[in-house]
């Protein structure tokens, strides 16, 4: 499934890009539910497997068109706040299902996990059908803002009107349609462009596939690259951490079972909540903070100063739960203030990177996410082959626990290094690094 959420997002993307977002999330959802009942009444193992990728595939819409979604729904100061919202969601489901499923399967079989599922994916296509208005818009031509506008309202370069004096803020603030496209403000015209369809992918296939491979292109910037593989390195152990945890609690000495197991994903959704507001409100304030210092201007490299927090505490978590599981501590040390300190690192680095991403190159802010959530997900799906042997789970519950100590304090020196170097490098040297590759200018 989580290789199927990293293809996906290569028809999902460019396909909202063509005809709209919201028919997009609708095709999708639709096409989730019915491999959702595959999975449900799946005979065969091959058959599972078969329907858990196409799952992943359809529910891939959910890793990055949200991102399309917010662009265009919020002002850049306020941007940071959303995604991380939207991230924090995303975040909750690892630690969030295997407390709902160990609820279900105590009683029930394992095909119940899968019923409860499509009850929660019917409701949510409700919602989009009756909630999810279309956001995408398609401003008028060069040509027809001059007929319209006249020349004494600005220039204007691709279709996007540049404000002056004659157009007050607070229609850019009222504006529900309001889109920022570089380091100044824009608003859009007052006259009418529309929304919705921007093209027939089917008549213009060219122009789709181009589409879709821009994220590949992207990958080319190094401002882009480095942000989404650190993100997806320090995510993608918060991915093994759902996977080590129960193989350890377990076992001796802790021996725990059933829905006592199930509460020790507790720690990543509270440590998720609090990630949001660091990572997310942190962000928008400290972006607010900087352009006041920097006289009124937004970088998107202003968002980096708030990754140094996460980067320390995603340091100290691995550290904590590496030495209290190697030391056979007492459950809470590892659970609740490893885990729980990591994964209020990981929310926070994860929203800020994802908004750095889409502020550093508004126009196709859906592909520089979904650089992110490629690299992210191919991380998480190579994670669970190699991740116990990392950290040396069978000698540990031999009553050796040297491996987990080493192992994991293996990962935290590179979440520690690698971010305090990308963070100071990206500070200094982002802005030259975006304009020696041309990128967003």
């Amino acid at each position: 499934m989580i290789l199927g959420l990293g293809v996906g997002a290569f028809l999902w993307n460019p396909l909202a890009g063509a005809i709209g977002r919201r028919p997009t999330y609708l095709i999708a959802w639709v096409l989730f539910l019915a491999f959702t009942f595959w999975n449900a009444f799946s005979p065969t193992l091959e058959s599972f497997f078969a329907a858990r990728f196409f799952a992943g595939f359809a529910g891939s819409v959910t890793q990055c068109l949200p991102v399309a979604s917010i662009i265009e729904m919020y002002r850049p100061q306020w941007r940071g706040t959303a995604i991380g919202l939207w991230s924090l969601f995303l975040t909750l489901g690892p630690p969030t299902a295997p407390i709902i499923g160990s609820a279900v399967t105590l009683s029930h079989k394992w095909q119940y996990v899968y019923y409860v599922d499509l009850i929660f994916a019917g409701v949510a296509l409700i919602m989009l059908i009756f909630l999810c208005p279309e956001t995408m818009y398609i401003p008028p031509s060069q040509e027809a803002l001059r007929e319209a506008m006249g020349s004494q309202h600005g220039e204007y370069s691709s279709g996007i009107a540049k404000p002056n004096s004659n157009i007050e803020d607070d229609q850019e603030k009222s504006d529900p349609l309001y889109v920022a496209t570089d380091d100044s403000s824009s608003a859009r015209p007052p006259i009418s462009g529309r929304i919705g369809m921007l093209y027939n992918p089917l008549k213009e296939p060219k122009r789709f596939i181009i589409a879709a491979l821009l994220p590949l292109r992207l990958m080319g910037y190094v401002t882009m690259s480095l942000p989404a593989l650190y993100g997806a390195i320090v995510f993608g152990w918060g991915v093994g951490f759902t996977i080590l945890i129960p193989q350890s609690v377990a076992r001796p000495p802790y021996l725990f079972s059933g829905m006592i197991l199930a509460c020790c994903y507790i720690p990543f959704l509270v440590g998720s909540l609090l990630g949001k507001i660091l990572g997310g409100v942190g962000s928008d304030w400290t972006m607010a903070f900087m352009a006041r210092r920097s006289g009124g201007v937004r970088q998107p490299e202003h968002r980096i100063w708030n990754l140094f927090p996460g980067v320390i505490l995603s340091f100290i978590g691995l550290m904590v739960y590496g030495f209290g599981f190697g030391h056979y501590m007492a459950w809470w040390v590892p659970v609740v203030f490893g885990v729980g300190i990591y994964y209020i690192g990981v929310v926070s680095l994860t929203g800020a990177i994802q908004a750095y991403l889409s502020d550093t190159a508004p126009a196709v802010g859906i592909a520089s996410v979904q650089v992110y959530n490629f690299f992210k997900t191919v991380w998480s799906f190579g994670i669970p082959f190699w991740i116990a042997e990392l950290v040396g789970l069978e000698s540990w519950a031999m009553g050796d626990g040297s491996m987990m100590v080493t192992g994991n304090v293996a990962e935290a020196v590179i979440v520690l290094v690698f971010g305090l170097l990308l963070c100071v490098g990206l500070i200094l040297f982002g802005k030259k690094l975006r304009t020696a590759q041309k990128l967003g200018m």
